[in-house]
């Protein structure tokens, strides 16, 4: 085994036989262009590298022949040069800290692309100093992301400027290194991307199923009990079907927020109050909020069992319409509805299923100018669901449930191998790690 031996630099140690490039001396900054998203197509000559695709749907590379990249509508549109192999495209402006993010062009063939708005489009000046797909790696790691946590501005919009990139620095190992390093990272990132694919696959598996299922186009084996339809104030459901509006089965509650400027209502809490962001994790197993007893008692917020259907009705974002099921007893915040169970007359999960089915028209039904006044109790309690018969809904649930459990599978693998690859980036892009021949 080869002894590493290090160095001090700028930016911490690294190891004494690998460079350190200041961007303003190994890259062309070329320009960019401020086309908007409007100003762009699926079809066209001319393809444009837009930040907010850098941002979240490329990952450290952009594989022109696989990833989808959007075209520049106006046919007119000229450049006097394109993106080439090894080229990095930078996001300058993001919400968060995220800014900075990059991504390194691959296989671009015959393809003519540019870089697109709010990005930076780095050139190397000597191609065959970096091993292709090296980049990629190098620009995300945290060493170098670091060095532009200080740079950024801003406060609801964080952007970094050209300037104070010129005078960053990426890690350069030998050349060898930067081919086995970029090799290792690409096969695990190549298993994180089919597995997501996989998982989209059976999202959209189940996205079908849900719909079918749920309104009785297909009918589970042994409960097709007739081949004919009815029309109901949800359009046509299976004779053997009900539909009614929530109201005429249980009843809905909502929560409150106990006074935050009262220690006493929140100080060593026990009880579970859930706030309206943490609908998104669809199944409510835990939550982050606690409460006391008095800030229970003096809040107007009411407990709710288990198995209750939980419906946003206000947020920011997508929380408005959002369902979820919860597992534990808890109380929630004004903006949540809570749908409480009733065993007799619909079976609880499936009525989750159907109400996260029907999240475009809960946001469609809210009250107010535009829909943007929000949902509430009434036209909760007002909405009709189909019912039916009671072992169907479970069975129907059965079914969509084990689909959530082989997604959640793979979700969790997924997650797995992210966090294997974080950690080989910290250890193999520092040096701590070494991918060398043992000579």
């Amino acid at each position: 085994m080869i002894e590493t031996r290090f160095k001090d630099t700028e930016v911490g140690r690294i190891p004494e036989d690998w460079e350190l490039d200041k961007l303003i001396d190994k890259f062309e900054f070329r320009s960019n262009n401020t086309l908007s998203r409007d100003a762009l197509s699926d079809s066209g000559t001319i393809q444009d590298v837009h930040y907010g695709d850098v941002l979240i749907k490329y990952g450290s590379h952009l594989d022109v022949q696989k990833d989808e990249v959007p075209y520049i509508s106006d046919k007119n549109y000229r450049a006097s040069v394109y993106i080439s192999d090894g080229d990095v495209i930078m996001a300058d402006t993001a919400e968060d800290e995220t800014v900075g993010k990059a991504t390194e062009v691959i296989n671009v063939g015959h393809h003519q692309l540019v870089s697109g708005l709010h990005t930076m489009w780095l050139h190397p000046i000597m191609r065959e100093r970096y091993a292709l797909g090296y980049l990629g790696y190098a620009f995300n790691a945290s060493v170098y992301h670091n060095q532009l946590l200080p740079l950024m501005q801003g406060t609801k919009v964080t952007s970094v400027s050209k300037t104070a990139v010129k005078e960053t620095s990426i890690l350069v190992p030998p050349k060898n290194e930067q081919r086995r390093i970029a090799t290792a990272l690409s096969t695990i990132d190549a298993l994180i991307s089919e597995l997501g694919k996989l998982i989209e696959k059976k999202q959209i598996i189940k996205q079908g199923a849900m719909q079918k299922l749920l309104l009785g186009k297909n009918r589970l084996k042994g409960y097709a009990k007739s081949s004919n339809y009815k029309q109901s104030a949800i359009g046509y459901i299976p004779i053997d079907w009900s539909a009614c509006p929530i109201k005429n089965c249980t009843d809905v509650v909502t929560g409150a927020t106990p006074s935050t400027s009262i220690p006493e209502y929140w100080k060593n809490g026990t009880i579970r109050w859930m706030s309206s962001g943490e609908l998104n994790n669809k199944y409510i197993y835990d939550v982050q909020g606690r409460i006391t007893n008095r800030g229970y008692d003096n809040s107007g917020t009411h407990m709710i069992p288990k198995y209750c259907v939980l419906i946003g009705l206000a947020g920011q974002g997508k929380t408005r319409g959002t369902a979820a099921y919860n597992l534990v007893e808890l109380c929630t915040n004004q903006s949540i509805a809570a749908i409480l169970p009733n065993n007799k007359l619909f079976d609880s999960l499936y009525l989750y299923y159907y109400m996260d089915s029907q999240y475009k028209q809960l946001r469609e039904l809210s009250a107010g100018d535009g829909g943007r006044g929000g949902l509430n109790k009434k036209l909760l309690l007002n909405f009709v669901i189909p019912l039916p018969p009671i072992d169907e809904q479970t069975a129907i649930a059965s079914v969509l449930s084990s689909m959530d459990k082989e997604i959640s599978t793979l979700e969790v693998k997924r997650d797995k191998y992210v966090a294997i690859k974080a950690g080989m980036m910290q250890q193999l892009l520092t040096g701590k790690i070494r991918l060398v021949d043992n000579k």
